[in-house]
Order: C-alpha cells, then sequence, then structure tokens
C-alpha cells in the first residue's frame, strides 16, 4: 500500500482511500450489518507521521461506522496475522468506547469471557494482566500507537482515579 496521503482535490489518491460518496455508502452498509458480522477486510491506509508509519484501520460496528483507529504499522501486521483483521467499537463498562473482537477465544486470552466475551485490542497489544490496567496517554482510545499505551496495576490506577476525582 502507498504512503500518499490524500489531497483536498481528491488528486494522487491511492486505490486503497475512499472519496467521500464511497464512504457514505461504507457508512450505509456498515449500519446495517449484524453483530457477528465484523468486516474481515476493513480498509488499511498507511501514512508517515513522527515516529514511524501508521496504519489506519477502519472500524465495524454500529459504534464504529466511519471511525478508524491508529496504530504502527508493525503492529496492525502483527494484530491481524495473530488475531485477525475485524475490529469494532464497542461500549465500554465506563461509558467510553472500546476496540474489540467478539471472537471468544481471543476473550479468553484477555480474561473477558464474562457475559459478553470481547477482547481487548489493547489488552491484547500490551499483553495485559487480569491484575492490570492499559491507559491512554492522551485519552483517545482509538489512538493505539506503542507510545500512548500504558500499563498499570489495578490498585495504582484505581488509586490514581480517586485522587484525580478528588482534585477537580
Amino acid at each position: 500500500m502507498s504512503d500518499i496521503e490524500p489531497r483536498a482535490d481528491g488528486a494522487a489518491l491511492p486505490p486503497d482511500v475512499l472519496t467521500t460518496d464511497e464512504a457514505e455508502g461504507e457508512k450505509r452498509h456498515r449500519r446495517f450489518m449484524g453483530r457477528r458480522d465484523l468486516d474481515q477486510d476493513p480498509k488499511v491506509r498507511f501514512t508517515m507521521e513522527r515516529g514511524g508509519r501508521v496504519a489506519h484501520v477502519a472500524l465495524s460496528g454500529r459504534h464504529g461506522m466511519g471511525k478508524e483507529m491508529q496504530m504502527d504499522a508493525e503492529d496492525w501486521h502483527r494484530v491481524a496475522e495473530e488475531y485477525g483483521r475485524g475490529w469494532a467499537l464497542v461500549p465500554g463498562a465506563s461509558g467510553r468506547f472500546d476496540v474489540c473482537s467478539g471472537r471468544t477465544a481471543l476473550a479468553s486470552l484477555t480474561g473477558q469471557s464474562g457475559g459478553t466475551p470481547r477482547a481487548n485490542l489493547s489488552r491484547l497489544m500490551m499483553d495485559a494482566r487480569p491484575d492490570q490496567v492499559v491507559t491512554f496517554v492522551d485519552r483517545d482510545k482509538l489512538n493505539l500507537r506503542r507510545n500512548n499505551l500504558q500499563v498499570v496495576g489495578r490498585k495504582d490506577w484505581l488509586r490514581a482515579i480517586r485522587t484525580d476525582r478528588k482534585a477537580h
């Protein structure tokens, strides 16, 4: 795939970049997809940014419609090979959204095999244990670049949240 940045006038667009009309059609198509119909061949484009090549991957599902996650290109190739290419944006316990897969086999790897088994991509990427939490430095859960992910102990995380709430 090419590292060409799309231009406002539409010139020099690589073949994997959708035009506005195509993107709207894709959104309408995704709106009617069933829960289990994760897009196994999502649109992926690569760009060069500070720190290296970045993969921008279109998300599936009702909440992922028209959104994309970013991650280091090397991580995307590993994730696609080991865990699959179908990822969706789903509501998390805190009311925020997480990038997850509903595959039960992956959910057991992350220890997230409860009532609705789903595998959180950030936990898979960082190989987090059940007593650990993956936090996002910039608080953007769609930014899955390594320099934005941080693994902390659950107790330390809870302590930091309490301290933060008291300060506000």
